[in-house]
């Protein structure tokens, strides 16, 4: 398959992530979705790096301690959150949302990767902050002065940092594994620390349904947005590089806004229009300054 579309269907099966949990949350409770999401991950990814899990023991016990923060804060936390948070806003609004995350990292790039921002890259963490305030705001001055924000926007916009402190982390750590068998140690820690979660969950009656929409929702949300989007992203980022394979990062909010238009028959509003438009702008002038960095050849690691 060819790298480029490779890269454009990563983005789309992470889309589908996004819809799955908008379109069954009022069947799936958030942590049961996400737990039976990895357990179905791992079994798909342990089935692929079986013949190399053994060699790769070594550095998953040197490391053990690290791998378990980045599946608490990427696996575990980060889509807990995004479920929850899908469970009252729409899907819509929840990936457009996502579209702010580049400037986190940018921000924590500076906070941890002791990265210099440039006033260009300034001025786009500003035009992109002020378009997720008219996303969550609905553009309503009102909103602002009353402090009515929609539950579910502030769950999402909270689960942002967490997904952004992951990605800055998974630059500096330098864990001695291969790409797929990191991911295969980051859904085994997440699935250790989803469970107890889970058991809670179902004994105050949050429990998990067994049927046939379920047995779908969680094929598609471990297998295809999980294992199968993580490998096109991969193959596709080994292809081209990293910095031409993050430009279609940006497919994410355009995949996820059609699909919740043709799947779930949302409408895309003026405001979202509007905040989605500042967030890009602001990505550009970010991504498009030069970023002096104090670590060196070091910022890719500790």
């Amino acid at each position: 398959m060819p790298t480029y579309l490779l890269l454009a269907l990563a983005p789309l099966l992470w889309a589908g992530n996004w819809i799955v949990g908008r379109g069954m949350h009022e069947t799936l409770p958030p942590i049961g979705l996400n737990f039976w999401r990895w357990v179905v991950a791992l079994a798909v990814l342990a089935a692929l790096t079986a013949p190399r899990l053994r060699a790769a023991w070594p550095a998953v016990r040197k490391d053990w301690h690290r791998i378990a923060v980045l599946a608490a804060l990427s696996s575990a936390l980060f889509h807990c959150l995004v479920y929850a948070g899908l469970r009252f806003t729409t899907a819509i609004n929840a990936v457009l949302i996502n579209s702010v995350t580049p400037v986190l990292v940018l921000c924590l790039s500076w906070l941890v990767l002791r990265e210099t921002a440039t006033p260009r890259q300034l001025v786009g963490v500003v035009i992109s902050f002020a378009g997720v305030l008219t996303i969550v705001s609905r553009a309503d001055l009102s909103t602002f002065l009353e402090l009515r924000f929609n539950q579910g926007d502030l769950l999402i916009l909270l689960a942002m940092p967490l997904w952004a402190l992951y990605t800055v982390l998974l630059r500096r750590w330098r864990i001695g594994l291969g790409q797929l068998e990191l991911l295969t140690a980051i859904s085994a820690f997440a699935v250790l620390l989803l469970a107890p979660a889970y058991l809670i969950e179902s004994a105050i009656g949050r429990t998990m349904p067994f049927d046939l929409p379920t047995a779908a929702a969680v094929l598609y949300v471990g297998a295809f947005a999980s294992a199968a989007g993580y490998l096109c992203w991969n193959k596709g980022l080994s292809g081209v590089g990293p910095n031409r394979a993050g430009l279609f990062l940006h497919l994410l909010p355009a995949y996820g806004t059609l699909l919740a238009i043709i799947f779930l028959g949302e409408v895309l509003h003026l405001f979202q229009v509007i905040g989605i438009g500042l967030i890009l702008a602001g990505i550009y002038l970010s991504a498009s300054a030069k970023v002096r960095t104090t670590l060196g050849r070091r910022a890719g690691g500790a």
